[in-house]
């Protein structure tokens, strides 16, 4: 699986290859809630894993596609060229907030750590 998702990428028939990582964009059913396209990763041996569903980023009628898209705690942002047949994905942003909650609310609600603390697990609400 591709570790390092950020470069400049040969675009052709929705394949995004270079020196490090083979990439590529495929489309969902028209029937799901999701996003149209996700992107997933072909390893040496040509299967694949899957990495995330591609949300449009900026939307116009240019040659020039723009997607947001997270993997791992990372944002990244995918724009592809089709006249050049190029595309770059950069990292925007790294995600905080998901591991600041999970803790917050795993110490509020008493969580796997008992150890020092005053708070009932939750089972321990049902024993009763």
């Amino acid at each position: 699986m591709a570790t390092n998702l950020s470069g400049n990428y040969i675009f052709q028939q929705g394949y995004l290859k270079n020196n490090i990582n083979s990439l590529q964009i495929k489309r969902r059913r028209s029937e799901s809630s999701k996003p149209q396209f996700y992107l997933v990763s072909i390893n040496q041996d040509e299967s694949e894993d899957y990495i995330s569903s591609l949300y449009p980023h900026q939307v116009d009628w240019s040659i020039h596609k723009h997607f947001q898209f997270d993997f791992g705690n990372d944002y990244y942002l995918l724009s592809i060229d089709e006249w050049d047949n190029v595309a770059e994905i950069k990292k925007i942003g790294v995600k905080k907030a998901r591991t600041e909650k999970r803790k917050h609310w795993g110490d509020e609600f008493g969580g796997k750590r008992r150890k020092g603390s005053e708070k009932p697990f939750l089972a321990d609400f049902f024993k009763k």
